[in-house]
């Protein structure tokens, strides 16, 4: 069902563009009709010169009703309010007020750009490390002087900030959602950046939502999309000596990632995994060998889209036949053999999947009578 919103004034004057919406589908559409759709992107610098290129291209999407998303996922990033860094840096000693109205203008600058994506089917939002700051919620690189030197600038700072995201992204900790009934299609949106603890107490997110967070991946009835703010399969970062503004990824909270692994490896349905943060395309997929004899393998697929607009100086690329950074030229069968470590390695595929298998289609063959 589709639905247009109009804003009228006290006189019916419309006051805003009106916005359109779908209700998501009953079950999902046969083949060759409109297949269900989703948008993904991340990272969106408001300053960028590619930034007011981003409404234009997705109104060409919208445009064609057979490529027109249902969801939009916006995964992170979508404002960057610790940049640039010179507002933050040096001797400045912003106020409360000061900070108020910059994230404000950081907000405003973002969703004027974005309005035209934001108006056009639903948008869900997580958020990730800028909408705080970089590596958020550990203490911020040194670069950030203000923010660094301050306990209380940075309590007031993530204050005002989360306000933002309760009030304008309106991200949730965790959200889930089943397409058909039976379900045919299940997503899981973990924000895992806001109620992210410091890196030496180790969690993600909150116990209650990880939990959650596990409990789905292994009680999957059907093929699973997982949404979250970064990818899974990227060698551990962060900062080094605090000179470095590399933010702690997923692999650099080993514990929380081992545990993500285990699930994984046990997962009973295929899943895909959406994300955004790295500032490069990528999809890649692998098959998990299985860990009960006798039932077939699930396949693990991976895209990430990221960056909507480019931040300077925060390019990036993914070469995989450089095996740049350590990234494993193919995922291992197991993903606990796997040592998400910056030191290049060897990781040949290994396991009873066969290449068919490994390419397959997401969802192929996935039926709970086979799994365990």
């Amino acid at each position: 069902m589709t639905y247009q919103v109009h804003v009228q004034d006290g006189t019916g004057q419309q006051v805003m563009p009106t916005s359109t919406f779908e209700t998501l589908p009953d079950q999902l559409p046969p083949a060759g009709v409109r297949p269900f759709t989703v948008m993904l992107g991340s990272c969106f610098w408001s300053k960028a010169p590619e930034a007011k290129n981003v409404a234009p291209s997705y109104e060409a999407i919208w445009s064609l009703p057979f490529l027109r998303p249902h969801l939009n996922f916006l995964v992170g990033d979508q404002v960057y309010l610790d940049a640039p860094w010179t507002d933050w840096g040096g001797t400045a000693s912003p106020d409360a007020r000061w900070i108020k109205e910059r994230i404000a203008d950081r907000y405003d600058e973002s969703w004027t750009l974005l309005a035209p994506v934001l108006r056009h089917g639903v948008t869900v939002c997580i958020t990730d490390d800028h909408e705080y700051w970089n590596d958020y919620p550990n203490g911020p690189t040194i670069h950030l002087t203000s923010l660094a030197r301050s306990a209380s600038r940075r309590k007031t700072f993530r204050n005002i900030a989360q306000l933002y995201v309760d009030e304008w992204q309106r991200a949730r900790l965790a959200t889930t959602f089943n397409i058909g009934n039976p379900p045919q299609l299940s997503f899981f949106i973990a924000d895992t950046r806001q109620g992210r603890t410091t890196v030496d107490k180790g969690a993600l997110m909150p116990s209650a939502e990880w939990q959650e967070l596990l409990s789905w991946i292994t009680n999957l009835q059907c093929p699973g999309v997982l949404v979250t703010n970064g990818p899974l399969f990227v060698p551990a970062k962060g900062s080094y000596l605090g000179f470095i503004s590399a933010d702690r990824n997923l692999p650099g909270y080993p514990t929380a990632h081992r545990d993500l692994a285990l699930a994984l490896q046990a997962a009973p349905h295929d899943i895909l995994v959406l994300a955004g943060d790295v500032h490069f395309g990528r999809i890649s997929s692998v098959c998990l060998e299985p860990q009960v004899e006798g039932v077939l393998p699930v396949n693990l697929f991976e895209v990430i889209a990221s960056p909507m607009a480019q931040l300077p100086g925060a390019e990036a690329t993914f070469w995989p036949e450089d095996d740049q950074d350590g990234y494993p030229r193919t995922w291992p069968a197991n993903l606990l053999d796997w040592d998400p470590t910056p030191t290049p390695r060897p990781n040949p595929f290994s396991g009873p999947c066969p290449k068919k298998a490994r390419l397959g289609s997401f969802g192929q063959n996935q039926h709970a009578a086979n799994r365990h």
